[in-house]
């Protein structure tokens, strides 16, 4: 009789229940129960294993994650270095070529006929304002190193809170 068989199930659940004993571990920390004959060094190894696992999963996010931001970063900074050098480049063009044109209007003055004149006075106003874009170089040479330092103190600091994810991580 098949209804006999749903009263029949509920009895032998009952009857396990009384008379039955299995000895199981658990972990509090993973909330996983060993399996029935499980001894205690197996369960704890799979333990360790499966921590293991979740460990190096998890780590490999976290590294998925801070990877396009340092990718970003590290190329911002290679930008940055390469505009520093422009930079500086320009910058002693630029203080070479007003330092000869200065040089220059000053021996013409001297050698000249005349010691001032209006050619002489042109002469000295494109010096002068040489010199003026050279001090402008020299400035833009330190705003690209500023931009640069800014940059790699962006990326100790992303490389720093990744550290510290890491290591909370470990600790877990």
């Amino acid at each position: 009789k098949a209804k006999s068989y749903e009263a029949w199930g509920k009895d032998f659940s009952g009857w396990l229940f009384r008379n039955g004993k299995v000895d199981l571990l658990r972990s509090p920390g993973t909330k996983e129960v060993s399996r029935s004959g499980e001894s205690e060094r197996d369960f704890r190894v799979r333990l360790q294993q499966s921590g293991r696992e979740q460990r190096d999963a998890q780590s490999e996010r976290l590294r998925q994650k801070y990877a396009p931001k340092m990718t970003v970063l590290q190329d911002r900074i290679r930008r940055a270095q390469q505009m520093v050098e422009r930079q500086q480049i320009e910058s002693r063009t630029s203080q070479l070529q007003a330092a000869i044109s200065v040089g220059a209007t000053i021996l013409g003055a001297f050698m000249g006929r005349k010691s001032i004149s209006a050619t002489t006075i042109g002469k000295a106003t494109t010096a002068i304002r040489g010199a003026g874009r050279a001090i402008k170089e020299s400035q833009d040479v330190g705003q690209a190193q500023e931009n640069r330092e800014a940059l790699q103190q962006q990326l100790s600091d992303l490389e720093a809170q990744f550290k510290t994810e890491t290591d909370a991580l470990i600790a877990s």
